[in-house]
């Protein structure tokens, strides 16, 4: 009977401990007000390294606030590649990216590598990042 008890507690740590921290970052969209364009994330955090991201389904960052997207390509080729550059990274390191906001809500400027011709939807994404590391910490 003990050795169950044991195995159902070391079962319940192995499941039950591993907790996620969500993010998101969103703006509404300059063409259509009834719409949000942004990331929506959870993360799993150890020894204050990133160690997993999952991007939620119902994000919206595939968006161009000038009509056609030409390197759209650029981020649905290199996000996968880029998103988990962020796995093993030190949180405050994360923080530390700067990121300017225009009046709009959209991300440019990003003092961090960032996609060619995707560059709000990088910087959505670091800005999620950022808030969940926030959630973290609070």
């Amino acid at each position: 009977m003990l050795k169950r008890i044991y195995l159902l507690i070391f079962l319940f740590c192995l499941c039950g401990c591993t907790k996620y921290y969500r993010g998101e970052y969103s703006y509404e969209n300059p063409d259509n007000k009834e719409e949000t364009i942004g990331v929506k994330l959870k993360i799993k955090i150890e020894d204050d390294l990133i160690k997993k991201i999952e991007i939620d389904e119902d994000t919206n960052f595939y968006y161009n606030a000038y009509g056609v997207w030409n390197e759209k390509q650029n981020w649905l080729i290199y996000s996968y590649d880029y998103i988990n550059s962020f796995l093993d990274k030190n949180i405050n390191d994360i923080l530390n990216i700067k990121i300017d906001i225009n009046e709009k809500g959209q991300p440019y400027n990003i003092d961090y590598d960032f996609i060619s011709g995707a560059t709000y939807s990088s910087g959505q994404f670091i800005l999620a990042l950022q808030d969940a590391i926030k959630n973290y910490q609070n």
